[in-house]
């Protein structure tokens, strides 16, 4: 099967399981499998309420070309109420033996980070995040994508 195809059919797949209640679910590529510092990556997640709690990840997705072990990230959070808040986050990709802690998937790497767990949000809408890496390079070769999930926690699993 062609690439290009599969790629295409994981996006749609992508769309129809993001509409999940329950669930956000979003991935953003780079061209060219490089990330260029001056390029952020936007994210627009709807919040319903403010009475369940959630568990935030972070999802990355690199070759085996990307030349570090850890990634350093520059995030802006816009909530409904429009006070930005930023934060920088350090991703550590590799253990201490080198060995990549990601899924292995053909010729790349899946991070799946937990970022925030319990997390209760506190304004229902639209929660805008940017994201940028904040490598010392300013193009950052072997990245293929970059993108979050939300999962609403249920009763029983707080």
């Amino acid at each position: 099967m062609n690439n290009k195809f599969l790629v295409y059919l994981f996006f749609i797949i992508i769309i129809f399981s993001s509409c999940s209640k329950n669930k956000y679910y979003d991935i953003k590529a780079f061209e060219d499998e490089k990330w260029n510092y001056t390029e952020w990556k936007e994210f627009n997640i709807p919040i319903p309420d403010t009475t369940n709690l959630y568990n935030l990840h972070l999802i990355l997705r690199t070759t085996q070309q990307y030349p570090y072990t850890n990634i350093y990230l520059f995030v802006q959070n816009i909530p409904p109420s429009g006070n930005i808040v930023q934060d920088t986050l350090l991703l550590i990709l590799n253990d201490e033996n080198g060995k990549s802690m990601g899924k292995k998937s053909n010729k790349n790497y899946i991070y799946d980070f937990l970022i925030k767990r319990n997390y209760l949000f506190s304004n229902t809408g639209v929660y805008t995040l940017l994201v940028t890496h904040g490598m010392r390079d300013s193009i950052l070769p072997g990245v293929v994508e970059l993108g979050f999930k939300f999962e609403k926690i249920k009763n029983n699993e707080r």
